[in-house]
């Protein structure tokens, strides 16, 4: 019997309820079928299905040698999962630093004082020859 009955197959509304419906409906299912295949596994080998739900079976942690860390909430960390948590991170603090330089600079090319500092001095249309080696290092916004 389908629980989809009630809701019928138009347009409109009941249309895009039924997809969401449909969806969750999908959704329960891989979930039983995950569901299955952990009984699966804890029928077959219990200490093989505690590590994978991140608790030791029957006293035991998982050997040192696998790169399998403890974290705090009793769950087990691999060094690739941790490796790219890390990195994750870190592109995310450098996007962030990013974003902040690129928003200072906009700050400092707004006034109207900015315009001498947008682009670099050209010295010799200006006859200024000793401007290099006075300025040893010039900027430009």
């Amino acid at each position: 019997m389908n629980g989809l009955q009630g809701v019928s197959k138009g347009k409109g509304k009941n249309t895009s309820r039924r997809r969401l419906l449909e969806d969750e409906l999908r959704l329960i299912q891989e979930q039983r079928v995950a569901i299955q295949r952990q009984l699966e596994l804890a029928k077959s080998d219990p200490v093989a299905f505690a590590a994978s739900r991140g608790k030791p079976a029957f006293g035991r942690s998982p050997p040192a040698t696998t790169g399998i860390k403890r974290l705090t909430d009793g769950l087990f960390e691999t060094r690739e999962s941790k490796r790219a948590r890390i990195e994750h991170e870190r592109n995310r603090r450098v996007n962030a630093i990013w974003q902040t330089c690129n928003s200072i600079l906009k700050a400092l090319r707004k006034p109207k004082e900015a315009f001498p500092f947008l682009t670099p001095v050209d010295a010799e249309a200006l006859r200024i020859p000793d401007y290099y080696i006075k300025i040893k290092r010039p900027s430009t916004l």
